[in-house]
């Protein structure tokens, strides 16, 4: 099966016109139309996580079903027809592969490079560098410095004893760089000690195998565009320049900020000081070209080689288009394989496969085997993976004939404009992109959004919406997938996140359940928080005991720091992009009125749905508008559970007013801290609602109906109008509804305008614009009448989920200490109930609400 052959229809159609080729791409991704249970009504999927997954294509696996299982066979024979087919296809994948990454094949070139598959992604490919290196194989560099010692011939015939171990070996580390946290290894002494350089921005694949290795590890910081400091590097490069073993393994571009590092110039730093010089390309690779052996005249030393050269490149085969189910990939000159054996200074047979098996050997007797010197049979121990390494040249085949190039211009023109929207005054306080630069850059965004309203504990900082409830809320009301966490790159993560060295330590101490002293074998966790403890040793606690950190909990997940990250392909449709910034934008302003319609497990930190407050909301919302999944419903939709929320509220308060008018002077003080201004004032909101719960069902069919104003056109909260208004300089093209259509309604008396959907009416019976309250708008919320006792109970067991003690109880999960106090970063569900009630007593000018 030859990838050219397969893809050669959709490689006259790029040469007729590249954007024919990409229509052809959006119309063969394999991707649903709609997520999957949405809890607040059907909606449009986008998916946005294609730093992580990519999508597949119809076509590749109609080759694969086709042209690919009817002739599979195993690779290792040649005597089957369908063998030496299946070999064939492998061998056109592996050249395919070479071509695109210009790797060169000529036997005894010095820059002669293989193509090994490796695993599922970039982490197996790293491991195998690691482990051809020896890094995890502290005898064999204990035996190589005994080796060229030079010390006594007693010495070096008793290399295993410990007096000979004293010439080579040390205990404590006298170059001053710490141990990794969990390395089962002795010290070497500093002058026998291989070292690996990489940067601040690695992801944790290609920082975790270095750190447990028997190499120090030196991390090269950044410069203020966010690019790897060639200084800082060329710095400890002259530093360690007589370490056995230098190597430099650094990101291509960072998988948070989309920034491309000048892999030439640190290729050529690296060489220039007889390092080698690795590539992580598992994040930017399917964006950019991946060049073994660049030309670079400037590059050329003074004996005119080229010193642009890579030593190797890690793939992450499934982040490309068409990837999914694609191996991971291993491109490295064939001199590192046999380096160990070359530089091991002594007679013992150093020429072992990182992974002995199946396949790797000529001969195998009693007592004794032979290993191969075929590279691609030796490192690739057992059966391959046969159909995802098919599957894999049809993914380089297709990155060559749209253009590395091609994909790149159309990422950088994508990432200027989405940066511009997110970046724009009006989003200044409300949004954060981490690592944002002039710089050109990858179309991928980590951002946080704040809530100015809230702040932390010490009042130096606005709470955020939790990356994870950010996530959920951009699914299930806008049906944008995007991924919450740190992204696995946790010390660039603290960095983006402008953690100093003393908050990064509270936030270690908190989560792995140490003491504030940091003393040994104690947990910060304070028994008492579990309620089973109190009558006695629950079980649960005593993995705290623990001095291995490996093996305990974290203490509490949730208050993990992050942020979310989305991106865009060069496929992405135009329309897709605006939809996702507009919600964002949306988001960014109105997103944590939504807070209370969700439940947080303190210890997983996930968020879930709170099912009766869910039932109450919809019950107020008519079938048609929860099922129109046209995109111009979702901020509609939207703004009618924040006005159910704003009912609930409104009638918790009637509520307690009734249950505690006999009890007027009294008030429990809480001690919760968040809201700023007067919420502080409502901390004894509440206190009896579960007491309450039967008497406001019997209370609700005593109201009366009340007549609703009339609303003037200009004041809907959603505008009839089929074509989008606005106001100012504000404008966006309206497309069947596949935008959010917005209107920004301007208030003579009101800076701020208000964001509301245009594409469909407003059917909510939550409340009315009153008019005659002063200059900001105001929701005159009216009881609703149930007609029914089904109605009456969705909305009583609301009420429970709502509770203040309820949302007290979920606070203190979250706050179990004072550390915890101090350290919360988001706004949780009590935060903004107390924002709700305020507005009831206290009402804002502007109003929070849409």
């Amino acid at each position: 099966m030859d990838p050219q052959f397969q893809l050669a229809s959709w490689d006259r159609l790029r040469q007729k016109d590249p954007e024919l080729l990409i229509k052809e791409i959006q119309n063969d991704i394999l991707s649903s139309s709609f997520t999957a249970d949405p809890p607040f009504g059907k909606k449009k999927a986008i998916y946005t996580d294609f730093f992580a997954s990519s999508r597949p294509l119809g076509k590749f696996e109609s080759i694969i079903r086709e042209s690919v299982l009817p002739f599979y066979a195993n690779t290792h024979t040649t005597t089957t027809s369908t063998s030496r087919t299946t070999t064939t296809s492998v061998k056109l994948a592996r050249e395919t592969i070479r071509r695109c990454t210009n790797a060169i094949s000529t036997p005894d070139h010095e820059l002669q490079s293989e193509i090994i598959f490796s695993g599922d992604g970039s982490t197996s490919a790293i491991n195998k560098v690691r482990n051809v290196f020896r890094l995890g194989d502290e005898a064999y560099w204990i035996r190589k410095a005994l080796a060229e010692s030079r010390a006594s011939q007693s010495c070096r015939d008793s290399a295993h004893t410990s007096t000979s171990c004293t010439a080579v070996c040390c205990l404590t580390n006298s170059d001053s760089i710490p141990s990794p946290s969990s390395s089962p290894f002795p010290r070497l002494d500093p002058q026998n000690r291989p070292v690996v350089f990489l940067s601040i921005q690695e992801h944790h694949s290609n920082l975790l195998p270095w750190r447990e290795s028997c190499a120090d590890v030196i991390v090269i910081p950044e410069i203020k565009s966010h690019q790897l400091d060639l200084k800082a590097l060329e710095d400890q490069l002259i530093r360690h320049q007589n370490r056995p073993l230098k190597l430099g393994t650094f990101s291509a571009g960072s998988n948070l900020t989309g920034v491309l590092n000048d892999t030439i110039k640190i290729a050529k730093l690296l060489h220039k000081y007889d390092a080698f010089a690795f590539f992580d390309y598992a994040g930017v690779g399917p964006y950019t070209a991946i060049d073994m052996n660049p030309v670079d005249p400037e590059s050329a030393s003074e004996n005119g080689k080229n010193l642009a050269y890579k030593d190797g490149v890690f793939i992450s085969t499934h982040k490309f288009l068409g990837g999914p189910g694609a191996s991971g990939i291993l491109i490295a000159r064939r001199e590192i394989f046999g380096w160990a054996e070359k530089h091991s200074g002594t007679d013992r047979n150093e020429y072992i496969p990182a992974t002995p098996g199946g396949g790797t050997v000529d001969m195998v007797i009693q007592g004794r085997h032979k290993y191969t010197n075929n590279i691609l049979a030796r490192e690739e121990a057992g059966t391959p993976n046969i159909l995802a390494t098919i599957r894999t040249g049809l993914v380089f085949q297709l990155q060559d004939i749209i253009g590395p190039e091609w994909v790149l211009k159309k990422e950088y023109a994508l990432a200027k404009k989405v940066l511009k929207r997110l970046t724009a005054p009006s989003m200044e306080k409300l949004v954060q992109v981490l690592g944002a630069s002039d710089l050109d850059r990858v179309a991928v965004f980590s951002l946080t959004i704040a809530v100015p309203k809230l702040l932390s504990q010490d009042r130096k900082r606005p709470l955020q919406i939790h990356y994870a409830l950010l996530s959920t809320l951009m699914n299930d009301f806008f049906g944008i997938e995007m991924r919450g966490g740190c992204m696995c790159a946790g010390p660039y993560a603290s960095q983006l996140l402008k953690f100093d060295t003393e908050m990064e330590a509270e936030f270690w101490r908190l989560l792995s359940g140490e003491d504030e002293d940091n003393s040994k074998g104690k947990s910060s966790i304070d028994k008492e928080v579990c309620g089973e403890a109190r009558a006695g040793d629950c079980g649960k606690c005593s993995e705290y005991s623990s001095s291995n950190i490996h093996q305990r909990n974290l203490s509490s997940k949730s208050l993990k720091p992050g942020f979310v990250r989305f991106s865009f392909s060069y496929f992405t449709k135009d329309k897709d992009v605006e939809f996702v910034v507009q919600s964002l934008e949306w988001m960014a302003k109105y997103g944590y009125l939504l807070i209370p319609l969700y439940k947080l497990d303190a210890k997983t930190g996930e968020w879930s749905v709170r099912e009766a407050v869910r039932k109450a909301v919809l019950a107020e919302i008519p079938s048609r508008r929860i099922l129109d999944s046209r995109r111009g419903n979702c901020i509609p939709m939207a703004i009618d559970c924040i006005n159910g929320l704003q009912r609930l509220f409104q009638e918790q308060a009637n509520l307690t007013k009734r249950q505690t008018s006999s009890q007027a002077t009294q008030s429990s003080e809480l001690s919760h801290e968040g809201p700023t201004d007067d919420i502080q004032s409502n901390r004894e909101f509440i206190p009896l609602v579960r007491q309450a719960k039967d008497s406001w069902v019997k209370l609700s069919g005593a109201f009366t109906q009340f007549a609703t104003p009339q609303v003037p056109p200009e004041r809907q909260a959603y505008s009839d109008a089929s074509t989008t208004v606005y106001s100012g300089s504000v404008q966006a093209e309206a497309d069947e509804g596949d935008y959010i259509h917005t209107t920004f309604i301007r208030d003579s008396s009101n800076n701020n305008g208000s964001l509301s959907g245009s594409a469909t009416e407003s059917t909510s019976s939550l409340g009315t614009i009153n008019d005659t309250a002063g200059p900001t708008k105001r929701f005159n919320l009216l009881p609703t009448i149930h007609k029914n006792a089904k109605n009456h109970r969705i909305q009583a067991d609301a009420l429970e989920e709502l509770s203040m003690d309820l949302l007290h109880a979920e606070n203190d999960a979250v706050e179990i200490n004072d550390l915890a106090k101090k350290l919360k970063w988001f706004a949780s569900p009590l935060d903004v109930a107390l924002v709700y009630v305020k507005e009831f007593t206290k009402p804002s000018n502007p109003s929070p609400f849409p």
